[in-house]
């Protein structure tokens, strides 16, 4: 679907007999501008979005005619990536003091609009693989940031970050630029079509550092390090390669999802992506539904898929 197009659903009538009436045939606007969208809820010309950024949900919090509900499966995380095959980016300290240095909850508050969860791991509250304390393994602490730099023998680095070149995602290089400065690490941005970024996240071609969005964290713990590209075991972005990984993610995706075992090797996997921080998360996106008053019955799954089955218009 093209920015700025619509699209119509057009309900079974076998599947709403039994239902409160839902009209034969609704149109769904795409708004790509956040002004556009705001105005298009609060007319109730459209009734349903998920795509509020969350520097704009205050705004609809504060509308009358509006409800917002969010979700404990999240909307994907944010991340610092790290290319360790850029030096000195390819010493696990230096990579351990850039996940100190980055204040998450600053990113989460002026970002994010305080909607989700600021993380040092990928794992939503709904993941079997969420723990409170992995979730603040690290911590804002610009100090121990400079003194595990200092121990790897640097005192200022020159790095580029690749970010997307879309509003939200400046935002989110801006505050990682500006925190990586306090502990003398001076950042170059490199802002970057959608397209591009994506084509040089799959064919491992990123600078020392990149910031973007991942999936699959809500879904099986083991399914994001063998299907996100950031993550995955045997050809990672990051270039990291590790037989201890490799083995537990292999071993995690073939365990059955309960039990003892199943609960050892996440948290094996967790402590390896803290530890080796090739990857350094940020914050959950919260997964916020903001509806017009008279839509009830929507909802979504683990995956995100949008359930209509239930939804209808009253009031």
């Amino acid at each position: 679907m093209e920015p700025g197009r619509r699209s119509r659903l057009h309900p079974e009538r076998e599947v709403l007999a039994a239902r409160p009436p839902l009209p034969g045939r609704r149109r769904v606007p795409r708004h790509p501008q956040a002004d556009a969208l705001l105005s298009s809820l609060r007319t109730g010309q459209s009734q349903l979005s998920f795509d509020v950024p969350g520097n704009n949900l205050a705004t609809v919090a504060s509308s009358p005619e509006l409800t917002l509900s969010e979700y404990a499966t999240g909307a994907g995380a944010l991340y610092l990536g790290v290319n360790t095959t850029v030096a000195p980016l390819d010493d696990r300290t230096v990579r351990q003091a850039l996940a100190w240095a980055i204040d998450r909850e600053r990113i989460l508050k002026q970002v994010l609009g305080g909607y989700g969860l600021a993380s040092a791991t990928p794992w939503p509250k709904s993941s079997p693989a969420f723990t409170e304390a992995a979730r603040t393994h690290y911590r804002h602490d610009p100090a121990k940031a400079r003194e595990l730099l200092k121990s790897a023998g640097h005192t200022r680095l020159d790095l580029p970050l690749l970010h997307l070149a879309l509003p939200g995602d400046t935002a989110i290089a801006e505050a990682i630029q500006y925190d990586l400065k306090q502990i003398g690490v001076q950042v170059t941005l490199q802002p970057t079509d959608p397209a591009t970024a994506q084509k040089k996240l799959i064919s491992q071609s990123m600078p020392g550092l990149w910031t973007m969005g991942h999936g699959f964290a809500q879904v099986q713990p083991s399914t994001l390090a063998v299907s996100a590209y950031p993550f995955n075991e045997a050809k990672n972005t990051s270039k990291f390669r590790s037989a201890a990984y490799t083995k537990v993610v292999r071993e995690a995706w073939t365990t059955p999802e309960t039990g003892a075992r199943a609960n050892a090797l996440r948290q094996q996997i967790t402590d390896t992506l803290l530890d080796e921080a090739f990857i350094i998360d940020l914050a959950i996106r919260g997964s916020v539904q903001v509806a017009g008053k008279k839509l009830h019955g929507v909802a979504l799954n683990k995956f995100s898929y949008l359930d209509l089955d239930n939804a209808y218009l009253a009031g």
